[in-house]
């Protein structure tokens, strides 16, 4: 998660209704950013456009709510650029209308477009949940140092592949920690697990283990159709559920 001090300036967003949703929709507007906002670490350029008649709307069932953001931070997971696109979204809009907080009656399936740069990739691995599961599944195969001397991670993405820097194994002679870069190619196995594929070590030290493909679940709440991976980026398609 990013500290104060590393918090950009946000402008305000953008927030932009149906023709016809009229004043209703501008006031769901405002009231989905201050809860989006309040989701986020960070946010900039936040676009949120509200699909719907005000008789729609004043009925808490919205047909169709897009939002667009660059440079988002979620839990100290950064996202260079994303577009969310969630419809029949049920709200309390009589509270809303009366000032009060923004609020989701039902979970919302939502889909969702991404790219992360390597920048902001490699920003994300301070985020536990992202540094944990890459540890989780290495740890399947080896035993690693509980703590390593030099504890930042790197990636580097090329076509297909990632190559991920800032790992430490115990030498097969028990002698001194040696660092070692991980090198694998990355696909979907299915909707919900990340698949390493061929995973290799390479470092100056002999006799380095022999990996297996490994597998990261991403949970049942998740879902990716598509990952492209390319040398400074990656690009996905998916949904998730947003809990009410």
């Amino acid at each position: 998660m990013s500290s104060s001090a590393e918090l950009r300036k946000s402008p305000a967003p953008e927030l932009v209704a149906a023709p016809d949703a009229g004043l209703v929709g501008r006031a769901l507007s405002k009231a989905l950013q201050v809860w989006l906002r309040s989701l986020l670490d960070d946010v900039t350029d936040l676009h949120i456009r509200i699909g719907g008649r005000n008789r729609q709307i004043l009925t808490g069932n919205i047909p169709q709510i897009q939002v667009s953001a660059e440079n988002a931070c979620y839990r100290g997971l950064h996202l260079s650029s994303i577009h969310l696109s969630g419809g029949k979204v049920g709200i309390n809009i009589k509270q809303i209308l009366k000032g009060e907080p923004f609020r989701l009656l039902a979970p919302v399936p939502v889909a969702a477009d991404f790219c992360i740069v390597q920048e902001d990739l490699n920003r994300s691995l301070s985020a536990p949940m992202l540094a944990d599961a890459i540890r989780d599944a290495l740890l399947s195969q080896l035993p690693l140092p509980p703590q390593p001397p030099d504890p930042t991670l790197q990636i580097t993405l090329a076509t297909g592949k990632i190559a991920l820097s800032g790992i430490w194994l115990n030498a097969p002679d028990a002698g001194p920690l040696v660092p070692a870069v991980l090198h694998t190619g990355l696909t979907l196995a299915d909707g919900h697990k990340l698949h390493f594929v061929k995973p290799y070590f390479q470092s100056s030290s002999p006799n380095l283990p022999v990996l297996d493909d490994f597998y990261i679940d991403l949970g049942s709440d998740i879902t990716l159709d598509e990952l492209t991976i390319t040398p400074g980026q990656l690009v996905g398609r998916g949904g998730f559920v947003v809990m009410s």
